[in-house]
Protein backbone atom coordinates (compact mmCIF):
# COMPACT_ATOMS: atom_id res chain seq x y z
CA UNK A 1 0.00 0.00 0.00
CA UNK A 2 2.83 2.42 0.83
CA UNK A 3 4.33 2.52 -2.70
CA UNK A 4 0.97 3.49 -4.18
CA UNK A 5 0.62 6.42 -1.77
CA UNK A 6 4.25 7.44 -2.32
CA UNK A 7 3.96 7.45 -6.12
CA UNK A 8 0.60 9.20 -5.97
CA UNK A 9 2.16 12.01 -3.93
CA UNK A 10 5.10 12.28 -6.37
CA UNK A 11 2.71 12.27 -9.32
CA UNK A 12 0.45 14.99 -7.89
CA UNK A 13 3.45 17.11 -6.88
CA UNK A 14 4.94 16.79 -10.35
CA UNK A 15 1.65 17.80 -12.00
CA UNK A 16 1.18 20.80 -9.71
CA UNK A 17 4.74 22.15 -9.93
CA UNK A 18 5.33 21.45 -13.59
CA UNK A 19 5.94 24.83 -15.19
CA UNK A 20 7.98 23.80 -18.21
CA UNK A 21 8.77 20.83 -20.36
CA UNK A 22 11.41 18.55 -18.85
CA UNK A 23 13.55 18.67 -21.99
CA UNK A 24 13.52 22.47 -22.07
CA UNK A 25 14.47 22.54 -18.39
CA UNK A 26 17.43 20.22 -18.92
CA UNK A 27 18.57 22.08 -22.05
CA UNK A 28 18.71 25.35 -20.14
CA UNK A 29 20.45 23.71 -17.18
CA UNK A 30 23.07 21.93 -19.30
CA UNK A 31 23.76 25.05 -21.38
CA UNK A 32 24.24 27.11 -18.22
CA UNK A 33 26.21 24.71 -16.03
CA UNK A 34 28.37 22.61 -18.33
CA UNK A 35 31.49 23.78 -20.01
CA UNK A 36 31.97 22.83 -23.64
CA UNK A 37 34.62 20.29 -22.62
CA UNK A 38 32.03 17.87 -21.19
CA UNK A 39 31.57 15.58 -24.15
CA UNK A 40 31.68 12.31 -22.22
CA UNK A 41 28.86 11.31 -19.92
CA UNK A 42 29.57 8.38 -17.61
CA UNK A 43 29.15 7.22 -14.04
CA UNK A 44 30.59 4.12 -12.44
CA UNK A 45 27.11 3.67 -10.97
CA UNK A 46 25.88 2.55 -14.43
CA UNK A 47 27.15 -0.95 -13.65
CA UNK A 48 24.37 -3.16 -12.34
CA UNK A 49 25.69 -5.35 -9.54
CA UNK A 50 23.54 -7.30 -7.12
CA UNK A 51 25.76 -9.64 -5.10
CA UNK A 52 26.48 -11.82 -8.12
CA UNK A 53 22.83 -12.26 -9.18
CA UNK A 54 23.50 -10.17 -12.29
CA UNK A 55 25.64 -13.01 -13.66
CA UNK A 56 22.51 -15.14 -14.03
CA UNK A 57 21.32 -12.90 -16.88
CA UNK A 58 22.92 -13.03 -20.35
CA UNK A 59 23.08 -9.21 -20.49
CA UNK A 60 26.52 -7.89 -19.56
CA UNK A 61 25.59 -5.50 -16.78
CA UNK A 62 29.12 -4.24 -16.08
CA UNK A 63 30.07 -3.43 -19.68
CA UNK A 64 30.07 0.30 -18.96
CA UNK A 65 32.94 -0.01 -16.51
CA UNK A 66 34.86 -2.24 -18.90
CA UNK A 67 34.48 0.28 -21.73
CA UNK A 68 35.66 3.10 -19.44
CA UNK A 69 38.66 1.03 -18.32
CA UNK A 70 39.45 0.13 -21.96
CA UNK A 71 39.36 3.81 -23.00
CA UNK A 72 41.56 4.72 -20.02
CA UNK A 73 44.09 2.01 -20.87
CA UNK A 74 44.29 3.22 -24.47
CA UNK A 75 44.78 6.83 -23.36
CA UNK A 76 41.54 8.13 -24.84
CA UNK A 77 40.39 9.15 -21.36
CA UNK A 78 42.91 10.42 -18.83
CA UNK A 79 42.83 12.32 -15.55
CA UNK A 80 42.33 15.66 -17.31
CA UNK A 81 39.27 14.47 -19.24
CA UNK A 82 36.14 16.08 -17.88
CA UNK A 83 33.35 13.58 -17.52
CA UNK A 84 29.79 14.62 -16.74
CA UNK A 85 28.31 12.34 -14.09
CA UNK A 86 24.51 12.19 -14.28
CA UNK A 87 22.21 11.74 -11.35
CA UNK A 88 19.14 9.52 -11.28
CA UNK A 89 16.56 10.36 -13.93
CA UNK A 90 13.98 12.65 -12.31
CA UNK A 91 10.39 11.52 -12.01
CA UNK A 92 9.19 14.33 -14.27
CA UNK A 93 10.71 12.40 -17.20
CA UNK A 94 9.29 9.12 -16.02
CA UNK A 95 5.78 10.54 -15.63
CA UNK A 96 5.91 12.04 -19.13
CA UNK A 97 6.80 8.74 -20.79
CA UNK A 98 5.48 5.99 -18.49
CA UNK A 99 2.09 5.37 -16.97
CA UNK A 100 1.49 5.99 -13.30
CA UNK A 101 0.72 2.31 -12.70
CA UNK A 102 3.91 1.13 -14.35
CA UNK A 103 6.03 3.40 -12.16
CA UNK A 104 4.06 2.32 -9.09
CA UNK A 105 4.58 -1.36 -9.88
CA UNK A 106 8.34 -0.76 -10.08
CA UNK A 107 8.28 -0.53 -6.28
CA UNK A 108 7.39 -4.22 -6.05
CA UNK A 109 10.05 -6.88 -6.40
CA UNK A 110 7.72 -9.37 -8.13
CA UNK A 111 7.08 -6.92 -10.98
CA UNK A 112 10.76 -6.00 -11.32
CA UNK A 113 11.65 -9.68 -11.31
CA UNK A 114 9.29 -10.19 -14.24
CA UNK A 115 10.73 -7.20 -16.13
CA UNK A 116 14.41 -8.12 -15.75
CA UNK A 117 13.75 -11.85 -16.15
CA UNK A 118 15.67 -12.81 -13.01
CA UNK A 119 14.35 -14.48 -9.85
CA UNK A 120 14.64 -11.37 -7.68
CA UNK A 121 11.18 -11.60 -6.14
CA UNK A 122 12.60 -12.77 -2.81
CA UNK A 123 14.59 -9.54 -2.37
CA UNK A 124 13.01 -6.43 -0.85
CA UNK A 125 11.89 -3.74 -3.29
CA UNK A 126 14.24 -1.09 -1.88
CA UNK A 127 17.27 -3.34 -2.49
CA UNK A 128 16.27 -4.01 -6.09
CA UNK A 129 15.65 -0.31 -6.67
CA UNK A 130 19.09 0.52 -5.24
CA UNK A 131 21.08 -2.17 -7.10
CA UNK A 132 19.08 -2.58 -10.35
CA UNK A 133 16.73 0.32 -11.10
CA UNK A 134 18.89 3.24 -9.96
CA UNK A 135 21.82 2.27 -12.25
CA UNK A 136 19.38 1.97 -15.14
CA UNK A 137 17.87 5.35 -14.31
CA UNK A 138 21.34 6.93 -14.18
CA UNK A 139 22.19 5.45 -17.59
CA UNK A 140 18.89 6.75 -18.95
CA UNK A 141 19.56 10.24 -17.66
CA UNK A 142 23.11 10.02 -19.03
CA UNK A 143 21.66 9.33 -22.47
CA UNK A 144 19.37 12.34 -22.11
CA UNK A 145 22.32 14.54 -21.02
CA UNK A 146 24.49 13.34 -23.91
CA UNK A 147 21.66 13.93 -26.39
CA UNK A 148 21.10 17.47 -25.15
CA UNK A 149 24.84 18.16 -25.12
CA UNK A 150 25.08 16.85 -28.69
CA UNK A 151 22.25 19.15 -29.76
CA UNK A 152 24.01 22.11 -28.12
CA UNK A 153 27.63 21.49 -29.10
CA UNK A 154 27.54 19.05 -32.01
CA UNK A 155 28.52 15.79 -30.36
CA UNK A 156 28.67 13.93 -27.06
CA UNK A 157 29.19 10.36 -25.89
CA UNK A 158 27.37 8.46 -23.18
CA UNK A 159 29.38 5.40 -22.22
Amino acid sequence: FYPIVQELIFYIYQKITKNCDALEYDMRRIQNTCSTKHFIVYSSDYNVTACGLEKMHPFDSVKYGRIHRFLSDWGVIDESTKIMRPSICPRMYLYERCTFWHITKLNYSAYISKCVELPLFFLPGWLIRWRVLNPMLKATYGTIHASIKAMVSGYAVNL
